[in-house]
């Protein structure tokens, strides 16, 4: 490489600026880039550090994310997996429950009634009297429901079956909900 008084000029021009600057000053005289990073080298510039470009960058990222997420999970399940006695996300425990199981089938002679206290089968629950009722499955009984009171009448009609089963659904304030099977014979 011939440019002997030029890589004089850079090592006195090193003392006084930047290399930055003088690269910039050689670009504006017409040398090439890769002529510069050469007469650069050979005058004892120091080399400027390049940035990660292309796969270089993305493995970098990469594994500044991985390190995030490890710390950052490390920490959200020390802080929530401890001694809890339910996990963070799981819903909340329904304590409502409805149980049938003790008058379970109830007897129903034909064209008569019967009336229960529905709130003696429900465990659990702060306010009895805010309870929303819904059923279904019933083909030959008329059900009315008032006060958690509910009132049974067999419509016995000739096709109607000795046996039905009926599907009780409670709805507490807080949204909790329980359901149970009533079977209900008539006799």
């Amino acid at each position: 490489m011939p440019y002997p008084e030029t890589i004089e000029y850079i090592k006195k021009q090193l003392k006084k600026q930047k290399p930055e600057k003088i690269k910039k000053h050689l670009e504006e005289a017409g040398y090439q880039p890769a002529i510069i990073d050469e007469l650069m080298e050979k005058a004892g510039a120091p080399k400027a550090k390049q940035k990660p470009s292309g796969i270089e960058s993305l493995f970098k990222d990469i594994t500044i994310g991985l390190f995030i997420l490890l710390i950052g999970g490390t920490l959200v399940w020390v802080s929530i997996g401890g001694d809890s006695e339910r996990e963070f996300f799981s819903p909340e425990q329904n304590n409502l429950k409805l149980s049938f199981s003790k008058i379970s089938p109830l007897k129903i002679a034909k064209n008569t009634y019967s009336t229960i206290d529905l709130t003696k089968y429900v465990k659990n629950n702060d306010n009895m009297n805010q309870l929303d009722w819904d059923y279904g499955g019933k083909i030959c009984i008329n059900i009315e429901i008032k006060n958690n009171q509910a009132k049974f009448t067999s419509i016995f009609l000739p096709n109607c079956p000795l046996t039905e089963n009926i599907k009780f659904t409670i709805t507490s304030p807080k949204g909790e909900t329980s359901s149970d099977t009533l079977q209900i014979k008539i006799i």
